[in-house]
């Protein structure tokens, strides 16, 4: 009987290690390091802004903590919250940390995570003192508003 050059064991023997190295990777493993989880799977992660009513807040009043509530119930998960202002780094440092699932009331349009459908909308109001000359004003288009000074809430 003739035998099989030895580059034919060498060869059979690369190609056969990593499918036993993977399964045996696969195979349920024992003691403490099986029971690891890096992320809880029975919790639902909201990050969301801690002093935002009457979108959200630590005491859960707001309408997007009620969301969240109900969203945990219906994957029958607890909730647990990251908070963090919602300002300038708010993103990087919570979702993009991966210290939650979700981040509730995004703005639609903000393509720095992936959004769902928007839940709600809203709108906008010039409020101004009556008796500055600005009575009627119903855009910010209005010749009236050009030389004052606006107020605005930054990142909006």
């Amino acid at each position: 009987m003739i035998a099989p050059p030895r580059s034919l064991y060498a060869a059979l023997f690369g190609a056969l290690l990593p499918a036993l190295w993977s399964h045996a990777a696969a195979l349920p493993q024992e003691g403490p390091a099986a029971a690891v989880e890096l992320i809880d799977p029975k919790v639902f992660r909201v990050c969301s802004d801690p002093r935002n009513l009457p979108f959200s807040n630590e005491k859960g009043e707001g309408f997007e903590n009620k969301l969240a509530e109900l969203l945990a119930a219906k994957l029958g998960k607890s909730l647990a919250y990251t908070w963090y202002p919602n300002s300038t780094g708010f993103v990087r440092n919570t979702l993009g940390s991966y210290k939650c699932d979700v981040i509730m009331g995004f703005p639609q349009g903000d393509d720095i995570a992936q959004i769902t459908n928007p839940y709600y909308t809203t709108s906008y109001a010039l409020v101004y003192k009556p008796g500055t000359g600005l009575d009627g004003t119903a855009s910010l288009a209005d010749p009236r508003l050009k030389d004052k000074r606006l107020g605005i809430v930054a990142g909006t």
